[in-house]
């Protein structure tokens, strides 16, 4: 820090440190050392607009301060003219019990030419910080696909298909067994005709299909070269084909990287002009990734795990609390209503077979499969939304078979229960080792979702015209926080101008999808009009759901999920 009486200067320099401690720590514990020049300790010694500053510091970064936090060994003082204590090393009071030892050396110890005597720190941290896993799983690459691919596997899953034929789908047995047959057959069928490839955390954009020749032809080249004993000169064939071949890589991949970059710029032009959602998602894809490791997760008894299974299983027993209905601060006589109702309800839904807009059609699976976006992660199950999108007609005929007989018999397969929970950091700076600052996403089976989206048409159509209200902004096309900040400005100002007083009230559930009752919410749909079998489907797809924690590909156990939607 400047030694000078320049009190902005300082306090401008202390911004910046602080600055930076809040950011490294997102990635980890920081530990600061150096020449302070002013105390924390001895204020009435030194400039004490400087030692304020110094404090507050420390009391906004919560660190330890010597002598105050902890009891130190040699000198009480580190700069010898004034014997005050300008040098410090701050570690974080979290890490005040792994702190064993912290000494000033005495004046005439070691030799030295300094002012300001040697401090150090014995600090005993038990570090294993895991390394990134890669996964072993390697994916259909639907991407690398060609028509010859594609016209492959729809002949292959044809064939294999015609297995499924001697199922009778009767009950909730047989219709487990033919859906885990189908997804074998799928994943089989996709594994043998269409070109894999793993997750790769290093890819660059720029690395386009010319890019990567460039650079295999480059190696080769190299290679040869360091065959021949690695001549220098153009006289020598291998070192100037290598150094051509070379020149033609990197040209190649600067040309790439600034088509990427002008290809994005004008994509940020043009959502800045009519797309504020997109612009945004562009403008932060550009910002750097911090980290790609999730850091020390810290459980609410305080215990910590830095190894990816104690992280699994850490964030595992945080989502099972939150999915576990706990809050006994409710109306107790109301939810027996509640529940009486919910009863009451599902005995009549179960002897009623109709289903709203009558059987599901084949243009009904055609719309749901067009309705699903391209390379999407899989759920347990490893079925993407390529595999059922180019399966063909057949693989659409049997997937209709499927659908029709989960309405007959009123079950959805158990596999489809399952849900892989990713933990996605809420950004900020919020501390990253609570598992209150995750939010969790679950990957659901894709045949799930597209049979989830023929049961939201139908929703839609036995609902009333009036649900949802005119005025909701959320959840619907073509509206969403933008609007409904034009009308909220659009009603406030209205109401000043005819000189009428303007009352808000601004309401935030904490984790509200997660926490939703399920017999409640069922009951209400049944009131905006869905029934049958309709409803008896969802209210099925809510019951016995489990879900597990995935994190740098280690899996948790797997827990039940008993509140919430899916």
């Amino acid at each position: 820090m400047p030694a000078d009486s320049d009190i902005e200067l300082y306090s401008h320099n202390m911004n910046v440190l602080e600055s930076l401690y809040q950011h490294y720590s997102k990635m980890g514990n920081v530990v600061i050392a150096g020449d302070m020049n002013a105390s924390c300790i001895d204020t009435y010694c030194v400039n004490q607009e400087k030692s304020s500053i110094l404090r507050t510091f420390t009391d906004r970064c919560q660190l330890c301060i010597p002598m105050i936090d902890f009891d130190i060994d040699g000198e009480t003082y580190s700069f010898t003219q004034k014997q005050t204590m300008l040098d410090y090393i701050f570690v974080s009071k979290t890490y005040l019990p792994y702190l064993c030892a912290y000494s000033v050396f005495k004046e005439g110890t070691i030799s030295m030419t300094s002012d300001h005597l040697p401090i150090c720190v014995d600090i005993s941290v038990h570090c294993k910080r895991h390394a990134l896993l890669i996964s072993s799983t390697s994916l259909p690459a639907w991407y690398k696909a060609s028509s010859d691919d594609i016209s492959n596997y729809q002949s292959t899953l044809s064939r294999k298909l015609s297995a499924l034929d001697s199922f009778n789908l009767s009950n909730i047995s047989d219709l487990d067994m033919f859906c885990d047959e189908f997804t074998r057959i799928l994943r089989e069928s996709a594994n043998e005709t269409i070109p894999c490839a793993g997750y790769c955390p290093f890819k660059r954009p720029e690395w386009t299909k010319e890019v990567k020749e460039l650079h295999e032809l480059e190696r080769s080249k190299r290679r040869v070269w360091m065959l021949e004993g690695r001549p220098r000169g153009m006289i020598f064939d291998s070192f100037r084909e290598y150094k051509r071949a070379k020149r033609s890589f990197r040209n190649a991949l600067t040309l790439a990287h600034d088509q990427y970059i002008q290809e994005t710029f004008r994509d940020i032009d043009e959502a800045a002009e009519c797309d504020v959602r997109l612009f945004w998602k562009l403008i932060h894809k550009q910002k750097p990734r911090s980290s790609r490791h999730y850091p020390e997760i810290v459980d609410k008894h305080g215990n910590s795990y830095n190894d990816p299974s104690g992280v699994a299983e850490c964030f595992a027993d945080h989502f099972q609390d939150i999915y576990t209905p706990c809050d006994e601060t409710f109306d107790q006589d109301f939810k027996d209503v509640v529940d009486r109702e919910f009863d009451q309800i599902k005995y009549r839904c179960l002897n009623d077979d109709h289903f709203h807009g009558g059987d599901i059609t084949i243009d009904d699976v055609l719309k749901a499969l067009r309705n699903l976006k391209l390379r999407k992660a899989p759920g347990d199950d490893k079925i993407t939304n390529e595999h059922l999108k180019y399966g063909g007609k057949t693989a659409i005929d049997y997937l209709l078979a499927l659908f029709r007989a989960i309405i007959k018999i009123g079950k959805i397969p158990t596999s489809w229960k399952k849900g892989i929970i990713v933990p996605i950091q809420k950004g900020g700076s919020n501390d990253k080792r609570s598992c209150n600052n995750y939010r969790p996403v679950a990957l659901l089976s894709s045949m799930l979702k597209t049979f989830e989206y023929i049961l939201k048409e139908r929703m839609e159509r036995a609902t009333d015209d009036s649900f949802p209200h005119a005025q909701q902004q959320g959840f619907r096309a073509q509206l969403g926080c933008l609007t409904a900040s034009f009308i909220a400005q659009e009603t406030i100002l209205h109401n000043v101008e005819n000189g009428s007083n303007v009352y808000t009230c601004f309401l935030d559930t904490r984790k509200a999808f997660d926490t939703v009752w399920r017999n409640g919410l069922l009951v209400k749909l049944y009131k905006l009009g869905v029934s049958g079998r309709l409803w008896t489907l969802i209210c099925d797809s809510h019951t016995d759901t489990s879900s597990a924690v995935v994190v740098n590909f280690t899996q948790s156990r797997w827990f039940p999920v008993l509140q919430g939607v899916r």
